[in-house]
């Protein structure tokens, strides 16, 4: 898909309102687009991780928006959290590999964590704080 594609999704009139209830504000900023593609058995896990160390924001004030183009279950690689975990504000990069950051995956295990069942069309809004990640797409 083209970029202008997503980007006409997520500024898209009912979507907009959504995030400006959430973020109490009409001021609302598109950081950037992103597609995360998983194929059949080459798709690879994410490890647990914070949105935040790759952008940090002022006031913390990031959102994602995962719009989900295919069902999406632990078994295809689909996206697992922490419920709650952005209460605990910015955690440790326990990652020595540059350009990647992971929170402590002792403490935060993609087996303990909660996995997100989204059908297509699904839409699901979180804190960059959120801790997340995402299994292997079997």
């Amino acid at each position: 898909m083209h970029s202008s594609i997503f980007t006409n999704l997520l500024m898209h009139p009912k979507l907009l309102d959504a995030v400006e209830d959430i973020m109490e504000t009409e001021n609302i900023i598109l950081h950037h687009t992103k597609a995360h593609l998983k194929p059949p058995e080459k798709g690879a896990p994410f490890p647990m991780h914070q949105d935040y160390h790759y952008f940090p924001y002022e006031k913390d004030s990031m959102l994602a928006i995962f719009v989900h183009l295919d069902d999406t279950t632990p078994e295809n690689g689909g996206l697992a959290v922490y419920p709650g975990s952005h209460k605990l504000g910015p955690l440790e990069d326990k990652c020595d590999k540059p350009g990647f950051h992971y929170v402590d995956q002792d403490k935060f295990s993609i087996e303990q964590a909660v996995p997100v069942h989204a059908k297509k069309g699904d839409v699901v809004i979180f804190s960059y704080l959120l801790v997340h990640g995402s299994y292997v797409n079997q």
